[in-house]
């Protein structure tokens, strides 16, 4: 298998060849820089190309790496100890391609690459746990097997999608949409890409804000390929946009790389390889007016070369995009060190550095160095150049010391190493048993060689606080647990205070049967529900006629009219208070109040008429009634003795007067003969 190599660039020197036409570039001794060879991992044999990515995904400040051998191979993990060494961990057998992306939008960065066994095809994901233990893996189904993978927020809503190709197998490119927590819905951008490796670039190369895509098509069985443009429509469609006159399609494998190469604020694409009919190896630009139109222009030809990968980079800090290729001394040994060239700011490349040459016999596995990627791994400011072949990968001068390759061999996350300080077992990934990889116990503060880490009687499995000897369990999922708790269902009502405290929904139980009020009908148990109890609480009232906050029970004004309800005759009608006549109708709504037969609104006595006449001695036994005209006989009565009373000059006349009174009542049918002689009897006894 392969792994990588990296060229730290010395530009103290600096060479500048004249380019008239085709160069030839010259490799005299003097202009070679020698090199530290840091990272070279050889891991297998006979793979079928390389991928790289950096990133920091602990938050340390040091960028870690993922690199993965062949479509069928093995993908790696390496966290960056701090001091130019790596601690590297293999994550994954049949997968390729891996790049650092936020899967699951959590804020850290993931790990995907594609898994190049043929069925079932998908996507494997890594889960970083947050500080680059990656102790998950899922992964997503895909329709096609993935050749290559790109990552990049292609519908710029703000999250990373994933891109692939699918190679041989239909030669398409999908679109994986990032829906947000680990969502995808896969999407068909290119139906016939015609290529084979499906090394793809994407790039804003119309300049409105969305990204394209460029593909170095072909077929690795005819070995032609050219450049193939789309146009991003928006909607996860693309259309075809730029291609090459098949004419002036070049040998090579399909290596390409895309940049601002010439200044003018363009995407241009930059392809490496060798014609198909004669043994020169070409570097080519494709200018890009701006529009998605572009002309090849050739940066340089060399016979007898072999040039595939690329990459396109500001070595040199000046602001431009400088050159990367490998570079086969002779096509027919496949060897391929490296080598730069310096852009001098429009688009011309002078010869500046190459990786000594090494021979197939002494260096086996130095050859086909095709994949190229370039970052500053020391955090200096300065980009290290690194390469990918099919037996092993390079980078150069990052540090003189080598890389300590640990193994991890039951694949639980930690170094043999790790466990054997730890007492665990290197081989075992769950050494104690307690169903959580050794691993995740680490990472977690646990003992991975007891299942009950602190020793508070619950197992790690079952115990949300497992490195807390006073707490296992937390109800309400505050972080805080239960024994400290002071209000374990986060209710917002203390423990002390709550009579359900493992119960969210109650906290307080008035008439004490069991039923939290929230839940219970009858809060009070006074057997009224609440939802008709004007006091559902207060088992000794119910009901507020008036609506003054002071139950009927307890009120002595129910109706509030300002009458108590001792002498309210209506004492829940706040319209009403008396009842002259008895009649059960208000005086209020009583059109008789007196109920003389004469309506209120007539009667020039209402309420007079009352129970028996009185002449002022006492009852007579008489009830009192009224005239046609509504006057009642006790008024009739009074007028009359008051009268009689202002001219009669002695008892004897008075009686003979009222006597004339009573007649005239009698007349008029008012009161009867033995009313008459009653009423004249008890006025002639009553002495004036």
């Amino acid at each position: 298998m392969g792994g990588f190599k990296m060229h730290r660039i010395s530009l103290k020197l600096s060479i500048s060849l004249a380019l008239l036409g085709i160069s030839s570039i010259s490799y005299a001794a003097e202009h070679e820089i020698s090199l530290t060879e840091y990272f070279n991992q050889n891991v297998g044999i006979n793979p079928i190309g390389t991928s790289f990515d950096a990133a920091d995904v602990n938050g340390d400040g040091y960028l870690d790496i993922a690199y993965s051998i062949n479509y069928q191979g093995i993908t790696y993990i390496g966290l960056s100890r701090s001091d130019g060494t790596y601690s590297i961990r293999q994550v994954a057998w049949f997968g390729a391609n891996p790049r650092f992306m936020d899967y699951d939008n959590d804020g850290d960065l993931d790990v995907v690459h594609y898994y190049g066994a043929i069925s079932p095809h998908r996507i494997l994901v890594h889960i970083n746990q947050g500080n680059g233990s990656f102790a998950g893996t899922t992964s997503i189904p895909v329709s096609q097997t993935p050749f290559a993978i790109s990552v990049a927020d292609m519908d710029g809503d703000g999250d990373t999608d994933i891109i692939y190709g699918s190679g041989r197998a239909g030669y398409k490119i999908f679109a994986l949409e990032n829906t947000g927590n680990g969502n995808y819905i896969e999407h068909t951008l290119v139906t016939d890409a015609r290529f084979d490796h499906s090394n793809f670039q994407l790039a804003d190369f119309d300049g409105d804000g969305d990204l394209d895509m460029s593909v170095a098509i072909g077929r690795w069985y005819t070995h032609v390929s050219t450049p193939m443009v789309w146009r991003n429509e928006g909607n996860w469609t693309m259309s075809p946009a730029y291609t090459e006159d098949t004419a002036s399609q070049i040998y090579a494998h399909y290596y390409h790389s895309s940049g601002d190469v010439d200044g003018d604020g363009d995407i241009d694409i930059v392809m490496t390889g060798y014609e198909a009919n004669s043994r020169v190896s070409n570097a080519y630009i494709f200018e890009n007016d701006g529009t998605m139109s572009f002309t090849r222009k050739t940066m340089f030809a060399e016979e007898n070369r072999y040039w595939e990968g690329n990459v396109l980079a500001d070595f040199d800090g000046d602001g431009d995009l400088d050159f990367a290729t490998t570079d086969g001394a002779n096509r027919s040994s496949w060897i391929n060190p490296p080598a730069l060239f310096l852009n001098d700011g429009s688009g011309n490349f002078s010869f500046h550095w190459k990786a000594p040459d090494r021979d197939a016999v002494n260096y086996p596995t130095i050859s086909w160095q095709t994949k190229m990627f370039a970052f500053d791994m020391e955090g200096d400011g300065d980009l290290e150049l690194i390469t990918g072949g099919y037996y092993r990968g390079y980078w150069y001068g990052f540090n003189e010391a080598p890389v300590s390759v640990d193994k991890d061999s039951d694949g639980d996350g930690l170094l043999d190493s790790e466990e054997e300080a730890l007492g665990s077992d290197p081989n075992n990934p769950d050494s104690d048993g307690d169903g959580i990889n050794d691993g995740d116990e680490v990472a977690q503060g646990l003992d991975p060689t007891s299942t009950d880490s602190d020793g508070d009687g619950v197992d790690d499995d079952l115990d949300l606080f497992p490195t807390d000897g006073n707490e296992a369990y937390d109800y309400d999922g505050d972080g805080i647990g239960d024994n400290a708790d002071t209000d374990d269902d986060n209710d917002g009502v203390d423990d002390s205070q709550d009579a359900f405290p493992f119960d969210a929904t109650e906290s307080v139980d008035t008439d004490g049967d069991g039923v939290g009020n929230n839940a219970d009908t009858d809060d009070d148990n006074d057997g009224v529900d609440d939802s008709n109890d004007a006091f559902p609480l207060d088992s000794t009232e119910s009901a507020d006629f008036d609506g003054d906050g002071i139950g009927n029970n307890a009120d002595t004004d129910d109706d509030n009219d300002g009458v108590d309800d001792s002498n309210d005759a209506f004492p829940f009608d706040a319209t009403e208070s008396a009842d002259f006549d008895g009649d059960g109708v208000g005086d209020n709504a009583d059109n008789d109040d007196d109920n003389d037969g004469v309506t209120d609104d007539i009667d020039q006595y209402t309420g007079m008429v009352s129970g028996n006449v009185d002449l002022g001695t006492g009852d007579t036994g008489i009830a009192d009634r009224v005239n046609s005209n509504g006057v009642p006989l006790s008024v009739l009565l009074a007028d009359g003795m008051n009268a009689c009373s202002a001219t009669a000059k002695n008892h004897g006349k008075y009686v003979s007067c009222m006597a004339k009174v009573l007649n005239a009542l009698k007349k008029q049918g008012l009161i009867t003969d033995e009313e008459k002689d009653l009423l004249q009897s008890m006025i002639a006894s009553n002495k004036r």
